[in-house]
């Protein structure tokens, strides 16, 4: 119990604490003594405390129940916890862990801030593995081309190509960006209609913990109407 990675602690079918690990402590900001003897649910907010009660004190499962809480700390700092409770066998006791979610649901909300930030952009994006399959396009990237996301995705990158490039063109750029380079340039593509746009285009390696390139994400710019006017 002492060494599992999450809090681990011991309560009654009435949700009174009988047992914390030193876990508990460190996640809840109190000492054991402080702990035990109480109720779960003085450690939690007001939310947290009819969920508690819904689901941990008003239900029993053999396979044990689990929900999300929001613990408040002794500091008043709350944090968000995934708790289960596990019935143990002919003592009147449950087994319970508690996990510190906190830093899990910051990133997720990162990463819909970042979604959204990336969807709202006026410029069109495009996210594609590492054989420029598409996985990822935002609003603009198909009213730029026409195409709808049903139609674009798992396709490869090269389905806009207008034949104006040459292969050395394209080879020279799969080189550099391969190698984790940043590439730029200007490319005349074709949308699903048929006609050719001119593009700036800015290719950015992502690269997984290992240092491995996973992804690129292309940023487009149309810029048809530049090239006109300097026609």
């Amino acid at each position: 119990v002492e060494t599992a990675s999450d809090g681990v602690s011991f309560v009654d079918a009435d949700g009174i604490v009988v047992y914390c690990s030193d876990r508990i402590e460190k996640l809840y900001g109190y000492r054991k003594e402080e702990i035990i003897g109480k109720r779960v649910t003085d450690f939690l907010l007001p939310e947290s405390v009819r969920t508690y009660k819904n689901i941990f004190l008003s239900g029993i499962s053999d396979e044990g129940l689990s929900a999300q809480l929001l613990l408040r700390r002794k500091n008043g700092r709350p944090v968000n916890i995934q708790r289960m409770e596990y019935p143990i066998e002919n003592t009147g006791l449950k087994l319970a862990y508690d996990k510190d979610i906190d830093e899990k649901l910051r990133h997720e909300e990162l990463i819909q801030l970042q979604g959204v930030a990336l969807q709202s952009l006026a410029n069109s994006v495009v996210i594609t593995n590492l054989r420029g399959d598409i996985v990822w396009v935002n609003s603009a990237f198909r009213e730029l081309t026409g195409y709808e996301k049903e139609e674009i995705l798992y396709k490869n990158i090269s389905i806009l190509k207008s034949g104006f490039h040459r292969k050395i063109f394209y080879k020279r750029m799969w080189q550099q960006i391969l190698q984790g380079k940043v590439w730029k340039g200007e490319l005349l593509n074709r949308r699903k209609d048929g006609t050719c746009y001119n593009e700036e285009q800015t290719i950015t390696p992502v690269k997984g913990r290992d240092g491995l390139i996973t992804n690129f994400i292309a940023l487009k710019e149309d810029i048809t109407a530049r090239k006109q006017w300097e026609e």
